[in-house]
């Protein structure tokens, strides 16, 4: 959350890191933006408003490609968060960044399909 913060709120000028959450390889959830505020996680089509963004550290191979390359802590907080969130606000849909029509492979997995089985797939 230091390396976002540096980018989003010194570099940017923006009033806080864009996203919600992020999750460290140690499965540490760290807050960013406070939920009541939209986010700045996706930069076209309206979808910082009314949703909340995770990001998760990692996520590139070794060519700097994207791939799902996440600690099983990772993995483990990524759904108690989500719980959390499907606790707190009812009837959510959850998908990735690369859903919303951005020119992005983030996160490198099909985040829908995994909410629905718990498998990752490209």
């Amino acid at each position: 959350m230091k390396d976002l913060h540096k980018w989003h709120v010194i570099d940017n000028g923006w009033n806080a890191p864009g996203y919600h959450f992020l999750i460290q390889l140690s499965g540490l959830i760290e807050k960013g933006r406070n939920v009541d505020f939209n986010g700045a996680h996706a930069k076209h089509g309206g979808w910082n408003k009314n949703t909340i963004g995770i990001a998760m550290a990692g996520g590139l191979g070794l060519s700097n490609r994207p791939e799902p390359i996440y600690t099983p802590e990772q993995w483990q907080s990524l759904d108690w968060l989500l719980a959390q969130l499907r606790a707190q606000y009812k009837n959510i849909d959850i998908f990735g960044h690369r859903d919303t029509g951005a020119d992005k492979a983030c996160p490198s997995f099909d985040v829908r399909h995994y909410v629905k089985t718990g498998k990752v797939r490209l």
